[in-house]
């Protein structure tokens, strides 16, 4: 698979070594160790320990690779993107780990990885990641309960017992494992050794198992659609249209039987349908979001926001807070950063799916990488649909590394294998 050395001037160094290696350490922290174990100002205290450390590391290897940086309309966005949330909201440790985590990650990530041998430790630190989380959770699944962090998962109302592995919520589980499965898929089918090519194999199918134990319907809407663009990519460009009929009606059986499943659930134990009350939730939003839409209510407000429009009759039923998330990501971008966050957001995401696109097909070399970060972005913006995905710290981090790997892949100077 990779194993070549890196590019001229490029090549792997201690600073190099060290930033990529505080990569992986910000990853498995975010997604092995839930984020609301330790808080400080609403932010997680081992992420927060992790950025001098990042800082210290990430900053002399980017100056030492100043001349490999090469500036594009992608990093003018981004920096005007960041600095309007900087200008736009209070200055807060939330705001300022989330927004200095997301230049490390994508811009050490993006450097590093134009190295083959660097790629694939970052690959096989993810997978590995993925893996972890899926045992646990089939683990916590046997045991019906959470064995490592009891108090911080109570069983869900509805009487199905919906894992969360290590992460922060059933739908967060589903929505990283979603992210890294690519990854896995990629080291299935294209890692250099057999024992890489089984790993992968034996970390895809336990993800799977792990996302359908979630009982995530946002998150098995997603995966229905990633895998059907599968089958019809593979089956239609190999002319077997009995692989086309044969996958989606086992798709579409399964998640029928799957969907059954829950909603019968859901209507034994709770008093509204999940999409009911997202679609109430969606309507609050909106109806906020006209109060204040070129601007928005700030940074993380979106929930308060939504939770003062019932706080009298809450408080009339002795309850003082409880979270309403807005279930929709492009929703709550639009609700705290208004038109103008939501449009510097949304040109950002169009950009990068572009470039990755464009990476796909016209670069041979490193294609079934680029495709895996690719797909692990899409994911991301089909699960955002139902869920705010990147308010949660797995979920974000992921996510910027993705995009870091595509931008590495599209300027790598080297061929990959």
């Amino acid at each position: 698979m990779l194993g070549k050395d890196a590019c001229a001037n490029g090549g792997t160094d201690l600073w190099e070594k060290a930033a990529l290696g505080t990569v992986i350490a910000v990853i498995a922290t975010a997604s092995l160790i839930p984020t609301q174990l330790l808080l400080i100002r609403n932010t997680p205290l081992l992420l927060v320990l992790l950025l001098p450390v990042a800082a210290l590391l990430g900053i002399p290897y980017l100056v030492s690779r100043r001349e490999q940086f090469e500036f594009s309309l992608f990093d003018g966005l981004l920096l005007i993107f960041y600095g309007y949330l900087i200008i736009r909201n209070e200055t807060s440790l939330a705001l300022m780990t989330f927004v200095c985590f997301a230049f490390f990650l994508y811009y050490v990530t993006s450097l590093s990885t134009r190295s083959q041998r660097n790629l694939e430790y970052l690959l096989m630190a993810i997978v590995g990641i993925s893996f972890l989380i899926s045992c646990y959770a089939l683990v916590e699944f046997i045991f019906q309960r959470n064995l490592i962090f009891p108090d911080f998962f109570p069983r869900h109302p509805t009487g199905v017992y919906r894992v969360t592995s290590t992460l922060s919520h059933p739908i967060v589980t589903g929505a990283f494992l979603l992210q890294t499965a690519p990854f896995s898929i990629a080291l299935l089918l294209r890692g250099r050794l057999p024992v890489q090519r089984q790993f992968g194999g034996l970390a895809t199918l336990l993800a799977a198992m792990a996302v359908l134990l979630t009982f995530s319907k946002g998150s098995w809407l997603t995966a229905d659609f990633m895998i059907t663009g599968m089958i019809l990519i593979i089956g239609l460009k190999q002319k077997k249209k009995v692989l086309v009929i044969a996958g989606l009606s086992l798709i579409v059986l399964l998640s029928t039987g799957f969907y059954c499943y829950t909603v019968r659930s859901e209507e034994l134990a709770r008093s509204s349908m999940s999409y009911d009350i997202r679609a109430s939730r969606w309507s609050d939003t909106i109806y906020e979001i006209s109060n204040s839409p070129v601007t928005g209510v700030g940074f993380r407000r979106g929930s308060q926001t939504i939770f003062e429009l019932y706080r009298e009759s809450l408080l009339a039923q002795g309850i003082s807070y409880v979270s309403f998330p807005v279930d929709n990501y492009y929703l709550d971008i639009f609700l705290e950063e208004g038109m103008i966050g939501l449009f510097l957001w949304a040109s950002l995401l169009l950009l990068i799916v572009v470039k990755g696109v464009s990476t796909v097909v016209n670069r041979s070399s490193g294609r079934p990488w680029a495709l895996a970060a690719l797909l692990s972005i899409i994911s991301l913006l089909l699960t955002s649909v139902t869920f705010d995905a990147l308010n949660w710290w797995p979920v974000f981090m992921m996510f910027w590394v993705s995009a870091g790997i595509l931008r590495g892949l599209s300027r790598s100077c080297r061929e990959f294998d």
